[in-house]
């Protein structure tokens, strides 16, 4: 449990880095060279070359015109291009020709006999113009010297794209195809592998930081255009055997991707527009419906999308940057501006892919689009690195937080132990009625610190977000017994009625933190005395259930108390804010118990509201979600009889004598030792002290002991290394002695930490004797307290 800090570990974890950063650089170098500048290792497989020149051109107004290919010609929707040549002579057996066909009806003869043909009718959905695709058109040795002829028709009025054709070997095309898109390719894969990363990372990310961190959204987006990407470049077909429906893949690509970019904009402004992103993934969503629905039913083409597509992906860009300029004259810049940055370069980069669209001569893949968003990818987790590192520093600081408070408490709690441990000695050996009454004043007071104290740490570690609950089984009625018992002398005091209601078919047995909902029903019932001068405070315990192992446990305070103005209503649970000031000066607090009391709500995911009316009363009332352990009922109940329900009775605190026991305390502060012995002066109980733990471990060498009581916060050994070497040195007298360690921090989750590491039980500083002597029964046996 003891906390060890340095410096030196983030050092290497910086250099781990970095070295790190430096060998992936050095791969994906080496793997571009490779690819890129290095010959191959293999033999050329065949031959080709290409038929560039003597083709002749003729158009349906049967002109003829010698052109050399590749070439652009205008023509008109319907109109047949012809081209036509004589093949080479001496053609082998695995020769061929090949071409790209762009947006054209293609026919093919050999000497008159047709070889190949594609027609956009075949398809099964509706395109605007023919799916671009490779030709390989196979021929044998008597095709030497034929007529090659080539038909091309196009359904729109535009230009014509012809592209080269090559002659050769089909597997030495094929591997020239391959080679002239080596880095499409390459990009597209490498926009696939950081899509896919990036998937994996941003989980990670988002559980490790508990959603503080997210990245996966626009992960997806990347793993989007990687898609769009492959199913629309000109390799595609390398991938995808059926052209017709792979064509789809693209047009709805771009429909879907600008809804991961708003989801992704809307957390990373932290919901402040969260109304303009939810109507945009809303128009998204419909558009891709109703796209969806017009291509299944043949009504329109996936091409007539684009244009719409387009537009929501520009409306998305724009939004993200009016936002930001919105947000920077706000002073909001400093979290994202990487990410507005990547959103710039994707918007370039869609500019430039449009500009591609529309003027590709033969070439077609996305790589503009593509490095548009991936430098939007790397931008993001730049700016997610940048807020890993700020997590960093604030988990840091808020162990630096953790650290002052156990040593703040430590500090505190351990005068005021001395102080009420001394008065509660003096309040019982004193005869004297006025000194026993200033002993009185003096525990009030003392109580009063105590709490201010406990109300400024708790809200240290609400803040902080140190504070964790340990649920546990608990009765509930013995829960509301103890919390009464606690508050029950102050309401007498003023003279209150104060009624507690339980509703009967209450499930006796419920899982969660005691101590925390302990807190929250002394909280509300001790506000509700504060600021009530007369009349009557009602307490109500009910339930709601919600299926056979979980209820909604609701717990109202109302009281006829000074109530609370309108325009206080909205700041009431705002830290260290009293509401009307003015009236209230005179009532003791920090103004910190309803915050405290709504931030350990929040942490049980529970929900608290206040009803009220200024100078009649007002009502608090809280609803957390619980788990049942048992639906035994609590029956009725009447906190005048009430009885929390000890298992173990004791005689009165004063009575108690613990003969022949012999105890070993253990504290760095002589005072507490002092108080020990004062509060335990009547019990007979033999007492040895020490005042480091070097001393006990010498004591426990010599002497066996019943009992130990062990401070946790000491120079040299603390309270856990002393705890193990009294219990694992080889010859101790005091393997099996109880050892409880004396603790200024009592947080339930401390206390378990201690259990853990092999103490009997704990007392938390300060303590009375009742407290001390309970403590020292329940862990002793009975012969040793009896002998």
């Amino acid at each position: 449990m003891k906390i060890k800090h340095s410096n030196k570990g983030n050092f290497h974890i910086t250099v781990y880095e970095v070295i790190a950063g430096l060998a992936a650089i050095a791969l994906i170098l080496y793997v571009s060279f490779v690819c890129f500048f290095l010959p191959t290792d293999h033999k050329e497989t065949g031959y080709y070359f290409e038929l560039k020149n003597e083709w002749t051109l003729s158009t349906p107004d049967e002109t003829y015109e010698d052109v050399e290919l590749p070439m652009r010609i205008p023509a008109r929707a319907g109109d047949v291009v012809v081209l036509e040549r004589i093949l080479p002579d001496r053609i082998a057996g695995t020769d061929c020709i090949s071409f790209r066909e762009i947006h054209q009806n293609i026919k093919v003869y050999i000497n008159g006999e047709l070889r190949e043909e594609y027609n956009l009718s075949n398809e099964r959905l509706k395109w605007n113009n023919p799916i671009s695709r490779y030709f390989y058109v196979e021929l044998t040795p008597e095709d030497s010297r034929a007529q090659l002829r080539i038909e091309g028709v196009a359904p729109r009025n535009g230009d014509r794209t012809i592209t080269k054709v090559l002659y050769g070997d089909k597997v030495a095309i094929f591997y020239s195809y391959v080679g002239s898109q080596m880095v499409g390719i390459v990009f597209g894969i490498a926009f696939l592998a950081m899509g896919i990363i990036g998937i994996v990372a941003g989980q990670v990310l988002r559980f490790a930081t508990k959603g503080r961190v997210k990245v996966d959204s626009i992960s997806w987006a990347m793993l989007i255009v990687a898609i769009w990407n492959m199913t629309q470049s000109t390799y595609r077909e390398y991938f995808f055997p059926n052209l017709g429906m792979a064509k789809v893949v693209p047009y709805f690509c771009l429909l879907v991707l600008p809804m991961f970019l708003s989801t992704y904009l809307d957390w990373i402004q932290q919901r402040r527009y969260q109304k303009i992103h939810g109507i945009f993934v809303l128009v998204c969503f419909a558009d891709f419906l109703l796209w969806t629905a017009l291509v299944i039913a043949n009504v329109a083409s996936p091409e007539d999308s684009v244009w719409v597509a387009f537009l929501l992906l520009y409306t998305e860009f724009a939004i993200g940057i009016y936002t930001h300029i919105k947000d920077l004259r706000n002073h909001e810049r400093e979290r994202y501006s990487e990410v507005i940055f990547g959103y710039v370069a994707a918007a370039i980069g869609g500019v430039a892919q449009i500009v591609v669209y529309l003027s590709a001569f033969e070439r077609m893949d996305g790589l503009y689009l593509g490095s548009g968003f991936l430098i939007l990818t790397i931008m993001v987790f730049m700016n997610a690195t940048r807020m890993l590192m700020h997590l960093r520093v604030e988990k840091e600081a808020a162990e630096t937080k953790s650290r002052f408070l156990a040593s703040m408490s430590h500090e505190l709690r351990t005068p005021i132990n001395a102080i009420m441990g001394m008065n509660e000695a003096i309040k019982h050996e004193s005869t004297e009625e006025s000194i026993v009454s200033y002993a009185e004043d003096v525990d009030k007071a003392g109580k009063l610190l105590l709490h201010l104290v406990n109300d400024i740490l708790d809200f240290t570690k609400l803040d902080s977000g140190n504070m964790k609950l340990v649920p546990e089984p608990f009765d509930i009625k013995r829960c509301m017994m103890a919390c009464y018992s606690i508050v029950e002398t102050r309401a007498k005091d003023k003279q209150l009625e104060v009624s507690v209601n339980i509703a009967e078919d209450m499930p006796s047995l419920l899982y969660g933190d005691e101590i925390r909902i302990q807190q929250i029903i002394i909280n509300l019932l001790s506000n509700a005395i504060k600021y009530t001068e007369s009349g009557k405070i009602a307490v109500d315990l009910s339930f709601e259930r919600k299926n056979e192992r979980e209820i909604e446990l609701e717990y109202s305070v109302a009281d006829t108390g000074r109530g609370i103005k309108q325009e206080d209503l909205a700041t009431l649970f705002t830290d260290f804010y009293r509401a009307d000031e003015y009236a209230n000066h005179q009532i003791e607090g920090t103004g910190l118990g309803l915050a405290i009391t709504k931030g350990i709500v929040g942490l049980m995911n529970g929900t608290i509201d206040v009803e009220s009316t200024y100078g009649v009363g007002s009502k608090f009332r809280v609803q957390i979600p619980m788990r049942v352990m048992s639906w035994d009922k609590v029956g009725s109940f009447d906190v005048s009889t009430g009885n929390i329900g000890e298992d173990v009775h004791y005689e009165s605190d004063e009575r108690i004598k613990l003969p022949k026991l012999k105890l070993l305390v253990v504290d760095d502060v002589e005072l507490n030792i002092k108080v020990v012995r004062s509060l335990l002066k009547n019990t007979e109980v033999s007492v040895d002290c020490a005042l480091n733990g070097e001393n006990a471990i010498g004591l426990c060498d010599k002497n066996k002991y019943d009992i130990i009581l062990l401070d946790h916060m000491m120079p040299g050994l603390d309270g856990i290394e002393t705890l193990d070497k009294i219990k694992n040195t080889k010859d101790s007298l005091n393997k099996e002695t109880p050892i409880v360690v004396m603790t200024a921090n009592a947080a339930t989750d401390v206390i378990e930490d201690y259990l853990a590491e092999g103490f009997a039980d704990y007392i938390s500083k300060p303590f009375g004797m009742g407290q001390l002597k309970r403590t020292i029964m329940n862990n002793v046996k009975t012969d040793s307290a009896n002998r």
